[in-house]
This record gives C-alpha cells, sequence and structure tokens, in this order.
C-alpha cells in the first residue's frame, strides 16, 4: 500500500474515486469520516501529502505546484474519479484539475485563485500570531493550542502549508471539469464574493453555503457527501 493512500489503495469497483485533499495543517485523517460513509458507488480517498501522520518522516512540501506534480501520478489511472479540496487543499486540488481529468472538481472553504496574488507572508509570523490565528480559525483544538509540545510538533507544518498557500499563483486560468464550491455562512476568510468568484474558472460551477465558520467542513459530514453523491449523479 502505498503511504499516500492510508486507508488502502482506491476500489477498482467503485464507480468513481473521490480523491480529498486536506487543509493547511491538516491530515487524511480529517476525512476519516468522509471514508466511513464511502460505497460502492463513491470510494472515498483520503490523500495523505508528505510531513505527517504516516508520512511524517517526509519533508512537507513548500511549493504548491512542486506538490502538484508529485499528485498527477497518484490519481493517474484510477479513472473515473473526482477531487474534492478544503482550504489550502481547494487550491491543490485545482492546479491538480488542470493537469488531470477528474469527473468534477469540489471545492471547499477557498476564494477563487483569480483573486490570490501570491505574495502572503502568513508562514513567517512570530508563534504567538500563529497561534492566535489558529484560535480565530477556531479549527484546532484548545488542548493543543495550549501544549507545546504538540505545538512543536504541529507548527513546522503547518507554516510549510501556509508557504504553499501564501505563495501560490495560478498556473491555469480556467479547468474543464465541473466545480462545486461550498463556504461556511461566518468564515471570516471567505466572503461570498470570493465563493461566487470561482464562477470565472470554469463553464459550470455551483455554489453552496453551509452554516458555520471556517471549518464547516468538519461539522457537516453527511451533508456534504450527500451533496457530493448528488453533483456527481450517484444520489
Amino acid at each position: 500500500m502505498r503511504p499516500c493512500f492510508p486507508y488502502g489503495e482506491p476500489s477498482a469497483r467503485a464507480r468513481v474515486r473521490l480523491f480529498c485533499l486536506p487543509y493547511a495543517g491538516g491530515a487524511a485523517s480529517s476525512y476519516h469520516p468522509w471514508w466511513q460513509h464511502r460505497d460502492g458507488a463513491v470510494d472515498v480517498v483520503p490523500i495523505q501529502l508528505p510531513g505527517r501522520e504516516n508520512r511524517v518522516g517526509e519533508d512537507p512540501a513548500t511549493d504548491l505546484h512542486a506538490l502538484v506534480d508529485s499528485l498527477v501520478d497518484v490519481v493517474a489511472g484510477y479513472e473515473p474519479f473526482a477531487l474534492f479540496g478544503h482550504s489550502m487543499g481547494a487550491l491543490i486540488a485545482y492546479e491538480l484539475a488542470g493537469r488531470t481529468a477528474p469527473e468534477r472538481l469540489f471545492v471547499s472553504g477557498s476564494v477563487a485563485p483569480g483573486t490570490l496574488t501570491g505574495t502572503g507572508t502568513t508562514y513567517r509570523w512570530p508563534r504567538h500570531e500563529v497561534i492566535a490565528e489558529l484560535r480565530r480559525l477556531n479549527g484546532t483544538p484548545a488542548a493543543v493550542l495550549d501544549d507545546d509540545d504538540l505545538l512543536n510538533l504541529l507548527l513546522p507544518r503547518l507554516r510549510a502549508d501556509w508557504q504553499v498557500a501564501d505563495t501560490y499563483r495560478p498556473s491555469t486560468a480556467r479547468v474543464a471539469a465541473p466545480i462545486s464550491a461550498f463556504g461556511g455562512t461566518s468564515d471570516p476568510d471567505v466572503p461570498l464574493a470570493g465563493l461566487l468568484a470561482w464562477r470565472k474558472h470554469a463553464e459550470d460551477v455551483r455554489t453552496r453555503v453551509l452554516p458555520g465558520d471556517h471549518f464547516f467542513v468538519d461539522r457537516h459530514t453527511r451533508t456534504l457527501v450527500d451533496l457530493v453523491r448528488a453533483d456527481l449523479g450517484m444520489s
């Protein structure tokens, strides 16, 4: 079993394989609740990026395009497939969709690529500002934020992931795959205008907003899985 597939190789019998990419600081385990909802129609396949969980001994990526280069061969040969990414994962999925042929691209918790400048600096912030930002985003347990040992494990990976997102510049204006874009009603970093801007990046774009902040994705597993299935024509 390849380390990028910690929950097993994609099913050859499923009608569609849904490759899932995590948010900054996240890992394949963030999609474990999704994986538990896999079935014969849609096989949920969390992808493990380097530098986390079973790949903790590898250096995390710091450049999005180099990371996508490494993922093209990961999904190749598993057609038909779809891509889902949240936050940083949405940007990775978008670039991967430009290099492959997914049935559909699902993006969540991210403004459209055309609104990004590639000049962010959050990955350079001092430790106390990073911790304050994590508290603001409300996606990291307080027990982790209050434990120096756990933070020492998390922060290097998080800084690398933020560098991936901060320095990203789109390599393509549009993708051939239809897009489903999801946002949270109270996400402080993804206003509705930024979500709607995904309409500039594909011919067919569906937009939905669910209750919650930036991490609404962790609180609406069943709803999101059902919406994904519906958009793939599997409901």
